[in-house]
């Protein structure tokens, strides 16, 4: 069934989205260095990986975006350091993530974010698709950083509370985000360190703009819940591994 009505809705659907695609290029983006860095002792490293919320769309600087709400929302939390990077990349869709990630410098991270899915839902991926591609992405996520990494993936917040998507078309992107985000919840079932944080909508902008502060606010929030106790424990089994009066 799932299988038909993507037949049917596809075209329509990705016509729509591409429709909004001038209006969306002149949304304002941040355009600094996307990073983050909380002082503190045993910082935490994180990349942020993908579109959507990682993109920073409505406001003009990581600090206020994705990247420093997220670092400052992590360090009130564990009482430590936070170094936040983030690689943004507006239009990325599943199918693509991993040559993407493969361009990737990475250095020693504790955790990653992955911020996927709006492209995908508004092109109605198939969630067999969908799957696939991300067991792959976590699977590449440890065999280059770390057995002991930490792996978040961020739910595909509602569709509708983009402003330029509130309308029927977004609905279908809205309901087809609702089965994606239970794929990626199984997925991570599976895999030990990999954890799916949903993401809610942020109260709208007042007066009406895309996104502002606000919504970072809300959806690093909501990540750093999830997130905090998983990384404390991994400063608790580094103590515990290097043994007393061992340096890490």
């Amino acid at each position: 069934m799932e299988k038909l009505a993507r037949w049917a809705l596809a075209p329509v659907l990705q016509a729509w989205v591409a429709s909004k695609s001038d209006e969306v290029e002149r949304l304002p983006r941040p355009r600094d260095e996307p990073e983050w860095h909380s002082p503190g002792p045993d910082p935490d490293r994180v990349l942020i990986f993908g579109g959507g919320p990682a993109v920073g769309w409505g406001v003009l600087s990581h600090e206020i975006g994705l990247t420093g709400s997220l670092g400052r929302a992590l360090s009130r939390r564990t009482h430590r350091g936070a170094d936040v990077y983030a690689r943004p990349l507006p239009r990325l869709k599943m199918g693509g993530a991993l040559a993407e990630f493969g361009k990737v410098r990475l250095k020693e991270y504790d955790a990653v974010v992955v911020t996927l899915g709006v492209n995908d839902a508004g092109a109605l991926t198939p969630t067999s698709a969908w799957e696939r591609g991300l067991s792959a992405l976590i699977a590449t996520i440890v065999d280059r950083t770390s057995p002991n990494i930490e792996i978040f993936v961020a739910g595909v917040h509602p569709v509708r509370s983009i402003p330029l998507y509130d309308s029927l078309p977004g609905s279908i992107a809205q309901a087809h985000a609702r089965r994606m985000n239970a794929t990626s919840a199984r997925v991570c079932e599976r895999v030990g360190n990999a954890t799916f944080i949903p993401l809610t909508a942020p109260e709208p902008c007042e007066p009406v703009r895309f996104r502002d502060s606000r919504s970072y606010r809300h959806w690093a929030e909501e990540l750093a819940e999830s997130m905090s106790p998983r990384l404390t424990d991994r400063i608790a089994r580094a103590d515990y591994l290097s043994g007393p009066g061992t340096p890490r």
